[in-house]
């Protein structure tokens, strides 16, 4: 397939100002006290700005997935069928050990209570009557789980609470406290080996999710704490607490993210999808030419969805060297766009300080990455158009000027 060329640049009007400023320089006229010939630097004419698009060369542009997975992003997701991913949350927390230690030495304790705590990062502002519901799963359930088997674990016999997401709660900590009878339900026998594994679905009155950060997150990881009375005279020194974070911890859904096709291009998903886009790259455009805008266009072939009221943002940057999916990104230097779902419009990315780049005896590739963030986190997967679909493929429009000629004596 032959590469597509660039769309003849096209002249465009002058702005207002620019053409004051032209509009003075016109005027100059020759001084007795300026020490040189005013013609010589008197602008020739008018400054003029051309505009082109340009599209990815055939064939060029491709999808590449298994960057991020489940378990290694910041967030796992729990939604009740949702359209954009029916999703279920799995946890495996550190060991707890039978004896905590009190003034250097091992104690045996008597359990108290224990709390079980999960931070939201993101749900749907203008859905009320969220509730997460808290699984204990058997030492069968592991990483390998898929969402009907950990979803048939989720029985009336493992369960352990009913957590409320507040409705004025954006984001911020929810917990269970099991104590008395309802302690037994935590409990771990010799089967566990020490170990909670902890299940988490959501009930709402309409189909929604939520997002809850995880260890990766830096902050806000889930925790398991128990509060113990340890076997100890000193009576101040007899109330301790264990506190255990996950060693694991991973979302599955009912039906696979969406996947790339010849003809089109996807971000998102788990194990996340990134998008390489490789463009022509005129003569003009690389040695001559003042670069004042560039801006990636990223055309959805189908409308976007993902969770109400939540915004993601699709995240481009450069490359350093063009190795495919392995090539290492331009740091510190990116474009974004945020939505919010549903929607079919074009992602319009400001890329000039990449494009920028492509410029000089040092140019980058002129190429460009496409993600999404949080990466491997988020209900949505939009999913654009190719090269291989000339109606939805992608543009990018390059706004310049060339070089200014001046007048000759």
């Amino acid at each position: 397939m032959t590469a597509p060329t660039p769309r003849p640049a096209r002249r465009r009007a002058v702005p207002a100002f620019l053409a004051a400023v032209a509009a003075l320089s016109g005027a100059c006229s020759e001084k007795l006290l300026t020490p040189v010939n005013c013609p010589e630097l008197c602008p020739g004419g008018q400054i003029v700005v051309y505009d082109t698009v340009l599209t990815p060369i055939a064939g060029e542009d491709s999808t590449f997935t298994g960057y991020v997975a489940a378990n290694q992003s910041t967030g796992f997701l729990v939604s009740n069928n949702l359209p954009a991913a029916d999703a279920r949350g799995f946890v495996r927390f550190l060991r707890r050990s039978d004896t905590v230690f009190v003034t250097d030495t091992a104690r045996t304790y008597t359990i108290d209570s224990v709390k079980i705590s999960l931070t939201i990062d993101s749900r749907d502002s203008l859905q009320d009557g969220i509730f997460l519901l808290l699984y204990k799963l058997p030492p069968t359930i592991d990483s390998t789980a898929t969402f009907s088997e950990l979803t048939a674990a989720f029985t009336p016999e493992a369960f352990l609470d009913t957590v409320e997401v507040p409705d004025t709660l954006l984001n911020g900590r929810v917990s269970a406290l099991l104590s008395g009878e309802t302690l037994a339900r935590v409990a771990l026998v010799p089967a566990d080996s020490g170990v909670l594994r902890l299940g988490v679905a959501l009930t709402a009155p309409a189909a929604t999710g939520v997002r809850i950060l995880t260890v990766r997150a830096g902050t806000g990881a889930p925790t398991f704490q128990t509060y113990v009375h340890a076997a100890v005279a000193d009576t101040s020194l007899q109330q301790q607490t264990i506190t255990r974070v996950p060693s694991y911890n991973t979302y599955v859904t009912a039906a696979p993210f969406p996947q790339p096709t010849p003809t089109t291009l996807v971000v998102g998903g788990a194990p996340s999808a990134r998008a390489l886009m490789r463009f022509p790259w005129p003569s003009v455009l690389k040695d001559t030419a003042e670069i004042i805008r560039a801006t990636l266009e990223l055309v959805p072939v189908t409308p976007i969805e993902g969770l109400p009221n939540v915004s993601s943002s699709i995240v481009v940057q450069g490359i350093l060297v063009d190795l495919g999916a392995k090539s290492p990104l331009v740091p510190d230097v990116t474009g974004t766009t945020t939505f919010t779902v549903p929607t079919s419009l074009p992602q319009p990315v400001e890329v000039l300080k990449i494009v920028k780049l492509w410029q000089g005896s040092t140019a980058r590739p002129p190429a460009l990455f496409a993600m999404l963030t949080p990466e491997a986190s988020s209900f949505s997967v939009p999913i654009f158009g190719s090269s291989g679909n000339p109606a939805y493929q992608p543009r990018l429009r390059i706004e310049y000027v060339r070089p200014y000629q001046f007048a000759l004596p």
